[in-house]
């Protein structure tokens, strides 16, 4: 797994104002959405509370909308508040590092943890499988979870 330990350019857990950045998968979202009790749901909630700052841009946010706004039971409005305007990176992001991670959105998804500084959660395979080969953390939800709560 790529760097285990904080980054030092991360705020720090436990400092005052400070919020860990990260970027969350989209099936990180649709597994909250189905199971309250879940370690993506328990992220969620983190950052609702405010322990979190999500990093986003368009494609990944349209992504997220696009996948809860499919499946039924999932609501696109219970976690659109998450995905902050100050928190959203508009700069163009360089998905060719990345050329093998499989799937186009999942490299803008390594792209963006990589320009935002940010540790990325995800259950996809087609990311946590190359996770030592990527500059940036990559974590499971419910590794995260333990990562963060150590």
């Amino acid at each position: 797994m790529a760097g285990g330990a904080p980054n030092p350019s991360s705020p720090a857990r436990g400092q005052p104002g400070s919020r860990l950045p990260l970027v969350v998968d989209t099936n990180v979202f649709v597994a909250a959405g189905f199971n309250e009790g879940s370690a993506s749901a328990r992220i969620l909630e983190s950052a609702r509370a405010g322990e979190f700052a999500i990093r986003w841009n368009q494609r990944t946010r349209g992504e997220t909308q696009r996948i809860l706004s499919q499946i039924p039971p999932l609501s696109w409005s219970r976690v659109a508040a998450l995905f902050l305007p100050e928190l959203e990176i508009t700069a163009p992001l360089d998905t060719g590092p990345f050329d093998f991670v499989k799937g186009e959105v999942d490299r803008e998804f390594v792209a963006l943890a990589d320009a935002s500084n940010s540790t990325l959660v995800s259950s996809d395979d087609d990311l946590l499988g190359p996770r030592s080969r990527l500059p940036v953390r990559v974590f499971s939800p419910s590794e995260f979870l333990s990562w963060w709560l150590r």
